[in-house]
C-alpha cells in the first residue's frame, strides 16, 4: 500500500520537474543571448569585417529581447527553483525531525 503511494509521489514529481527545468534552462539561454549581443558589440575581434550597423542592429535585437519562460504567468528561473527546493527540504527535514511526518518501513 505504502510503497505504491509512494512510487506514485515520485512519479508525479519526476514528471512535474521536467517542464520547470526545460522553463529555467530556456530562460538561462535567453540571458546568455543577451549578453552576447553585448560581448560581440564592445569587442568585435572576431568581427572585424562586419559593418558598424549590423553589430548595432544585433546588439539592438539581442537588448531588446525579452524571453523568460513563464508557466502560469509565474516566471521560471533557477534560481527560484533552487530556493523553493531547498525550502521545502529544510521544511520536509523540520517535520521527520518534530515527528510531525513520519515514514513506516
Amino acid at each position: 500500500m505504502y510503497v505504491s503511494t509512494g512510487v506514485s509521489l515520485v512519479l508525479w514529481l519526476c514528471i512535474m520537474a521536467l517542464p520547470l527545468v526545460q522553463a529555467a534552462r530556456l530562460s538561462a539561454a535567453c540571458n546568455a543571448l543577451r549578453k552576447l549581443g553585448h560581448e560581440i558589440r564592445v569587442r568585435p575581434f572576431g568581427y572585424q569585417d562586419t559593418s558598424r550597423e549590423e553589430l548595432d542592429s544585433f546588439l539592438l535585437f539581442t537588448s531588446s529581447l525579452n524571453m523568460r519562460a513563464k508557466i502560469f504567468r509565474i516566471p521560471v528561473r533557477s534560481s527560484y527553483l533552487f530556493a523553493i527546493g531547498g525550502a521545502a527540504c529544510f521544511t520536509l527535514l523540520l517535520l521527520f525531525q518534530m515527528n510531525v511526518v513520519s515514514v513506516w518501513l
